[in-house]
């Protein structure tokens, strides 16, 4: 019989997900080694680098593109970080190491991860890098400007969470 665990849509396992791996204290250390590592082009991006301020970053990134994988919020924050990237020369591929090197830290810190988990992460984060990786004509990013909205973006996914648990609740009934 599966546990109310199993029932919870991925989104919210993904989001457990992430709360167990940052319990380690580790797993943002451990994903730029990995990820430094993946490719002698990625390293010189980071040449000039302040780690402490890069790991707060990607903290908040993680959390937009979480929130923009379940609906428009962060559409813009996910924009400004597509264009900073691309006026870094990051490429398509270098998305895929970083996936690569996200889930192989989700592993290493997360004691739940597992294969499953690992496809739930990879399918939260495409909508994010499909928008990051387009030109950016497409994305509709011309000036650089960032809006945030009034909430904060845990609130954000707080809010996005309960939203989709109660859309499937009606859907069971």
């Amino acid at each position: 019989m599966d546990s109310p665990r199993d029932q919870e849509p991925p989104f919210k396992k993904v989001v457990a997900s992430y709360h167990r791996a940052r319990e380690s204290g580790e797993v943002f250390g451990t994903f730029y080694r990995l990820f430094l590592s993946k490719s002698p082009e990625i390293p010189p991006m980071f040449a000039r680098t302040e780690f402490p301020h890069q790991i707060l970053m990607l903290r908040e990134s993680l959390l937009e593109m979480l929130m923009f994988s379940q609906s428009e919020s962060g559409r813009a924050a996910i924009e400004h970080l597509a264009e900073r990237h691309r006026s870094l020369n990051v490429k398509p591929r270098h998305y895929e190491l970083w996936l690569d090197a996200l889930c192989e830290a989700l592993a290493q810190h997360d004691p739940e991860f597992s294969v499953e988990l690992e496809q739930m992460w990879r399918h939260a984060m495409q909508k994010g890098i499909k928008l990051m990786s387009e030109p950016a004509a497409r994305t509709g990013m011309s000036h650089g400007v960032q809006q945030f909205g009034q909430w904060s973006t845990h609130e954000k996914l707080k809010g996005i969470a309960v939203s989709q648990a109660n859309r499937n609740a009606n859907i069971s009934h």
